[in-house]
């Protein structure tokens, strides 16, 4: 039999597929020997060899029938009288039928990122026996002066969850790097688990044909996102970070589930920006000019997030939205008012003795800006910024206007303060320009304040904004000045 690589899956899901093909390519990996030679000798078409329909995959059969009736057959014999009961999970593979679902799947990918089929990469397809129910199929890669190649090695009868994100991840590998660079550009496992999971959920599997079946697709799901969203309500969510880096640990069981659940949501946000397809499909196709994955997301990214921080923010705010639409309870008009009072203040704790005990302070936001230091101030607004995010969607939409209204106010007023560079100076100095930046806030959070507290359905009768805010508004606190 043709010598494969024996390089633990588990260990390639931490390398990734780019860093294994490397390992194989220098004669470094573990438990690869061999596989260069063996990938050579497939680099041409052989006797039986099978082109696939749009040429790039060519598939060989390795799973010889036994020289008599004696010898015992492996898994995945052509020949077995009485083929084993396999698994729910796993699916018996055949020379013509692999072919014809890795073009399926290529086709499905190809729909997601919007891109056209212009391969420059043959991948080939190494159908071998199955000695071992829980094989997994093996990736190699190699670079020639005409073109990379690429290898599956595929056990006839396997996962068929496994054989999908396999050929998923050679084909993003293949799109990665058809620029003329000398290195392979690294995939993040990530975006790997994110569209081996789009694709199965949405055709289950029936997108891996299995021998003597139709090819007609059948079984889909038209919303894989509900999914991971329904696994992540009872299992903690994998950050930014977890998903860039993620430990052994968090390859396998739950945990591993977890991550692959957080990695198709994350997909699913980013392609739902504005041109999130166009930056994704750039992201993948420019991974090639960078040395990391995180160079290529950062400028394809680059008008929505410039840190790491940045993504794990808006990232946050996103794992929060289906909690609130499942808590959002009471929606009524005057619950409404109820939430945004709660999110529109801020309870402070206060102690005039050493004897009392901590007293509770409502803040307003006006307050914070006339009595706090930008240094200060500057979290919480942050903070009170993705709150009134979250909350538009546990609210009636009457009040949804004028929560963006809030958000867009002190949204303004941080970049405003921020490119000031200055802090408030002593009253008898001048006025420097953030003492301007943040009257012009409060002018705007009074306005605001207005609308809120006077603010009614459309059925009931509009109230004076003067008497409104004198019986519901505490008077405003004298200004001072922060040293």
């Amino acid at each position: 039999m043709m010598p494969h690589c024996n390089m633990p899956f588990a260990l390639q899901r931490i390398l990734g597929p780019s860093l294994v093909a490397v390992l194989l390519l220098c004669g470094t990996a573990p438990s690869c020997h061999g596989a260069s030679t063996s990938l050579n000798s497939l680099l041409r078409d052989g006797p039986g060899a099978l082109r696939s329909t749009s040429m790039q995959f060519i598939t060989h059969d390795l799973v010889a029938p036994p020289a008599d009736a004696s010898t015992p057959l492996l898994f995945g014999g052509p020949k077995e009288k009485e083929p084993q009961k396999l698994p729910e999970t796993h699916v018996r593979l055949g020379a013509r039928s692999v072919g014809v679902s890795a073009e399926r799947i290529k086709k499905r990918l190809l729909n997601i990122l919007d891109l056209s089929d212009h391969w420059r990469g043959v991948i080939h397809l190494v159908l071998r026996p199955t000695e071992r129910l829980d094989e997994h199929p093996r990736i190699a890669s190699s670079r020639f002066k005409d073109g990379s190649k690429y290898r599956i090695d595929i056990p006839a009868i396997t996962d068929a969850l496994s054989l999908v994100r396999a050929v998923v991840q050679v084909l993003l590998i293949e799109i990665a790097n058809r620029m003329d660079t000398e290195k392979i550009a690294e995939v993040p496992l990530w975006l790997q688990e994110a569209m081996t999971r789009q694709i199965f959920f949405e055709a289950g599997r029936s997108l891996v044909l299995q021998p003597e079946t139709s090819v007609i697709e059948t079984q889909r799901y038209t919303q894989p996102e509900l999914i991971s969203r329904s696994w992540l309500l009872s299992h903690p969510a994998m950050t930014f970070t977890d998903l860039s880096f993620p430990s052994q640990a968090m390859l396998q069981g739950d945990a591993f589930l977890a991550y692959q659940a957080s990695s198709h949501l994350f997909f699913i946000e980013l392609s739902r920006l504005a041109q999130g397809t166009q930056r994704m499909r750039a992201f993948v196709a420019n991974l090639g000019e960078f040395w990391n994955w995180q160079s290529a997301f950062f400028k394809a990214f680059e008008s929505e997030f410039k840190t790491p921080l940045d993504v794990e923010k808006w990232w946050s705010v996103v794992l929060v939205r289906p909690s609130m639409r499942e808590l959002g309870g009471d929606r009524s008009f005057e619950s409404s008012r109820r939430k945004l009072d709660e999110v529109l203040q801020l309870n402070s704790e206060n102690r005039f003795s050493p004897e009392q005990v901590p007293g509770k302070t409502p803040l307003r936001l006006s307050e914070i800006l006339r009595e706090w230091d930008y240094a200060r101030q500057k979290p919480v607004l942050q903070q009170k910024i993705n709150e009134l995010t979250i909350l538009q969607w546990a609210v009636s939409p009457d009040w949804i206007p004028l929560i963006q209204a809030y958000r867009k106010t002190l949204a303004e007023y941080i970049d405003k303060r921020d490119d000031s560079g200055q802090a408030p100076q002593q009253r008898a100095g001048p006025l420097p320009r953030a003492r301007y930046i943040t009257d012009d806030a409060l002018r705007e959070l009074e306005s605001l304040e207005r609308e809120r507290i006077t603010r009614r359905p459309a059925s009931s009768p509009a109230i004076d904004p003067v008497q409104a805010l004198q019986q519901r508004s505490p008077p405003s606190p004298k200004k001072r000045t922060t040293r």
